[in-house]
């Protein structure tokens, strides 16, 4: 009797029973979005399951990978150490050949080849002052990008301090003068 009763009720009542139900999932459902802002553009996002901070825009998807980048790194310093410590062992001078090739085929149009024909032509000595040096600097002119000859670090600074100019070279050789 009581069952019949039960079963008749909820017959008269189903329309009512269930709208209420959809309502409780939707609102279910509406807690479980969660609205989150992008890192970089603070522009709102919702997201109901992925794990996204970052919104579609270029940019930001840019700056994101290189935040993925840096989390790997920090989390993986003792892997990455080991492995940049065993490449370098490998190729330590490969490299330094290398580097020192593309900064004078970069910088200055030669090769290491005709830096140590330069250098043997100076007999390892500055241009200027004279001092031998196991390591000289290419000398050129920066408007035309014209090698000149090699000079010790001192003698290059210094012209580079007197901005090339020869009308500041001689003042300052008469400065030196009229010190005496």
């Amino acid at each position: 009797m009581i069952k019949d009763y039960k079963h008749n009720w909820y017959i008269k009542n189903r329309d009512r029973i269930l709208h209420r139900h959809s309502n409780k999932i939707k609102d279910e459902q509406e807690k479980r979005k969660k609205v989150i802002y992008c890192l970089v553009c603070r522009k709102e996002l919702i997201v109901t399951d992925s794990k996204r901070k970052y919104c579609n825009n270029p940019e930001c998807q840019k700056i994101a990978n290189i935040n993925r980048g840096r989390k790997f790194r920090e989390s993986n310093k003792d892997y990455l150490k080991k492995y940049y410590k065993e490449y370098d062992m490998v190729n330590s001078e490969l490299r330094k050949i290398n580097g020192r090739n593309g900064h004078l085929r970069r910088k200055y149009g030669i090769t290491s080849k005709d830096y140590s024909r330069m250098f043997d032509e100076q007999d390892g000595k500055c241009a200027i002052c004279g001092k031998a040096g196991k390591k000289l600097h290419v000398d050129h002119n920066h408007k035309t990008n014209k090698v000149r000859k090699l000079l010790c670090f001192h003698c290059n600074a210094g012209l580079g301090h007197f901005i090339e100019n020869p009308e500041f070279l001689l003042r300052a050789i008469e400065y030196l003068k009229d010190d005496k």
